[in-house]
């Protein structure tokens, strides 16, 4: 069972959409799995009974100063800082996450050509050719 809390000033999360905006969810999705990923934000996933476990022990105050701490059963207390939401995606990361989205989507090589043309967007005369990329796979 959970004990009462709010992640970004609502109850935890009960949907895969609701994990994606849950401090709380993202923190013991790490724990678990070692990061976020689409692959842990299901319902599967989420109602695991270790997440719930862990979402049941689980408090989280929204703070300016922003950290993590994790008390075990043990007493032992770890702490960090959590950067903001802006500094956390850096290119490399970027490009990581866009390709675990967009290629289960729209398949690999459409993937790496969508990333081509947005990169020299400046560039680009018409839309058609990215529209047309991004339309899913049938």
């Amino acid at each position: 069972s959970r004990i009462s809390g709010q992640t970004t000033k609502r109850d935890f999360p009960t949907t895969e959409l609701e994990c994606k905006f849950s401090p709380a969810f993202v923190a013991i999705a790490a724990l678990v799995d070692g990061q976020l990923t689409l692959d842990n934000c299901t319902r599967d996933f989420l109602f695991r009974p270790d997440v719930q476990d862990l979402l049941g022990r689980t408090t989280y105050v929204d703070s300016a100063t922003g950290f993590i701490r994790v008390l075990t059963k043990e007493g032992e207390t770890f702490e960090s800082a959590s950067r903001p939401v802006r500094d956390l995606i850096v290119p490399d990361e970027s490009l990581v996450k866009f390709f675990a989205c967009a290629e289960p989507i729209v398949g690999k090589e459409r993937a790496v050509r969508i990333n081509e043309i947005v990169s020299e967007i400046e560039q680009l005369g018409s839309v058609r050719e990215l529209t047309a990329l991004l339309t899913p796979n049938q």
